[in-house]
């Protein structure tokens, strides 16, 4: 399974005065924690786990497919919220939940610092700053973000200042991400890009194979019957419950390390996905999709699939209560000493994709499946209709992506 994810979120002056913006693009994936506070590293997941829910309501319920990352979003406006003052602080703060946190940007630290040695997974993350030379930016800032999010600071070639950066994320996303910014995105007026690059390749613990992979049926909202590529298994070692109370079954699939999970939220309903998605989006419903789930066999059937998406953002975070932020009325005095700066665009770009991955145990694998065919499943999960999808920390519950899979 391999994810990358981006958000760009751009900084400009207020209309009144000589426009200079700043982007700060974002591409992230997961990560597992082992370091810090953990009462406050679980802090900082309920809050993203919140916030992911608000969003989702906002951007997903009208979207067949849609990928994001929770933790993308939510940790390049935390880290944004370094330069915020005043009543742009106080929504930003209120919008990512970040009151009841004492240190949020030095638990975001202790990620990154986990995720730079963890193991059992690709894992490819960096953080950095392009400045303009000629601009003014606070070294308390720079200081900052290069402390708490261990980012490299280097200046914008004024000439090319997109090429440094879409090298810089080819590069560390092995080329899945080849241009994020297109020529002509940067113009003279940006003073600064905060960049965040992760990605994310993992093998199952227990790999589908090639030879069991099928074409069948998927049923879409609507009646509508399409063919996809289905990845079989039967007699899959997973966790998994039924949950009667919400209607919907969660089959739990781990990566090699058991760090890191992908649970498939698939609605008991054919046509329940709607009714799953609005319960989710109470407070605190999520967290029950994770709760209560045991080991066993299971016979499973999950599509193989590939998810792009690009999110606009501003309109949605105006929504949802960070208006001052995009604004004439916005405080980022803590960025250049005089404040003047406005966010004009957040925009988040995400890929996944689910395939066969992992053959050095087939041999092994294949002797298992053989002796259990059988046997009676502990259950049966097919997920031939439209489900909800989650990666998540095993650790400190945190929701790093989170989708939509309708076909």
């Amino acid at each position: 399974m391999l994810e990358t994810f981006g958000t760009i979120l751009y900084l400009r002056r207020h209309l009144d005065s000589t426009m200079i913006s700043a982007w700060i693009l974002v591409l992230l994936t997961l990560g597992h924690v082992a370091t810090g506070d953990v009462t406050q590293q679980q802090a900082l997941s309920a809050a993203e786990s919140s916030f992911s829910q608000k969003l989702y309501k906002n951007v997903a319920l009208q979207q067949s497919n849609i990928v994001y990352s929770p933790y993308s979003i939510h940790s390049v406006l935390t880290m944004t919220s370094l330069g915020a003052r005043g009543n742009t602080a106080t929504e930003m703060i209120n919008v990512l939940e970040l009151g009841s946190i004492a240190s949020p940007h030095q638990t975001y630290h202790d990620l990154i610092v986990e995720w730079n040695s963890v193991t059992g997974v690709v894992l490819n993350t960096c953080n950095a700053i392009f400045s303009d030379p000629l601009e003014m930016i606070l070294p308390s800032f720079t200081n900052q973000v290069t402390g708490y999010y261990l980012a490299t600071a280097r200046n914008l070639d004024l000439a090319e200042p997109e090429k440094a950066i879409n090298s810089l994320v080819a590069n560390k996303t092995n080329g899945v991400i080849s241009e994020v910014l297109k020529p002509g995105s940067l113009d003279p007026s940006n003073v600064l890009v905060l960049v965040n690059v992760i990605f994310f390749n993992g093998t199952w613990e227990n790999p589908f194979h090639d030879y069991s992979t099928q074409k069948q049926d998927f049923h879409q909202l609507g009646g509508v019957v399409t063919k996809v590529d289905m990845l079989k298994d039967f007699g899959h070692h997973a966790r998994y419950k039924n949950d009667d109370a919400l209607g919907v079954d969660v089959v739990e699939l781990f990566f090699k390390g058991n760090q890191f999970s992908f649970y498939i939220a698939l609605p008991q309903k054919v046509d329940g996905i709607k009714d799953l998605e609005n319960q989710l989006t109470a407070p605190g419903k999520v967290d029950l999709l994770f709760q209560g789930l045991q080991s066993g066999t299971v016979d499973l059937s999950v599509p193989k699939f590939k998810i792009e998406t690009s999110l606009d953002l501003e309109q949605t975070l105006i929504t949802m209560g960070m208006a001052s932020a995009f604004n004439s009325r916005a405080d980022f005095s803590g960025i250049n000493g005089v404040g003047s700066l406005q966010i004009d665009k957040v925009i988040h770009k995400a890929v996944i994709e689910v395939q066969e991955t992992g053959t050095v145990a087939a041999a092994a694998t294949v002797v298992s499946i053989t002796k259990e065919l059988i046997m009676i499943p502990d259950a049966v999960i097919v997920a031939d209709h439209p489900f909800l999808f989650f990666i998540r920390d095993n650790k400190n519950n945190a929701i790093l992506f989170q989708g939509k899979f309708s076909g």
